[in-house]
């Protein structure tokens, strides 16, 4: 998980020509299968559904656009600047154009002070998950909850052997 997250945090250099042009959307692909594959496995965990629905709901603008596109409106009413938002695909974020598909889904929802950004219906299910995750981690299991079963080979008592205690 954090090799995941770090790879959507750092900056990658774009390249003029070749396949080097699309390197930083390659990374962030990369990046979004790692947090898939993480969750896969960790489903179980509270509130990791949540979050796997979330990853994916993003992930299906960011394939389908070359990035996620920002929706010029939503960076307005949250704040911000247009200008400052990339017009180019291939990056991590661009400014949404009519060319773009699955609008809906990519960041359109505009959050005002203080924190002034602009996010997905991805990203609430992504936060909504983590808020689940860690109540259910600080709160532990309830007590009408009954206790998980130990993995196959661990914490079972030793059975009884039936040729002890053998009477004369």
């Amino acid at each position: 998980l954090p090799g995941a997250l770090v790879l959507q945090a750092i900056p990658v250099p774009t390249f003029q020509g070749g396949i080097g042009r699309n390197l930083p959307f390659a990374v962030l692909v990369g990046s979004y299968l790692l947090l898939v594959a993480v969750l896969v496995v960790n489903w179980r965990l509270r509130g990791f559904v949540i979050v796997l629905l979330g990853v994916l709901l993003n992930l299906a603008p960011i394939l389908a656009n070359q990035g996620m596109p920002v929706l010029g409106e939503a960076v307005e009413r949250a704040g911000g600047s247009v200008e400052l938002v990339p017009r180019a695909r291939g990056q991590k974020h661009h400014l949404a154009t009519e060319q773009d598909r699955l609008v809906p889904l990519a960041d359109v929802i505009a959050v005002r002070e203080p924190f002034e950004t602009v996010v997905s219906v991805g990203d609430v299910l992504m936060y909504a998950g983590a808020g689940v995750f860690l109540a259910a981690a600080m709160l532990g299991r309830s007590r009408s909850e009954p206790p998980r079963a130990p993995a196959p080979g661990f914490g079972r008592s030793p059975q009884p052997s039936t040729r002890s205690g053998t009477r004369r």
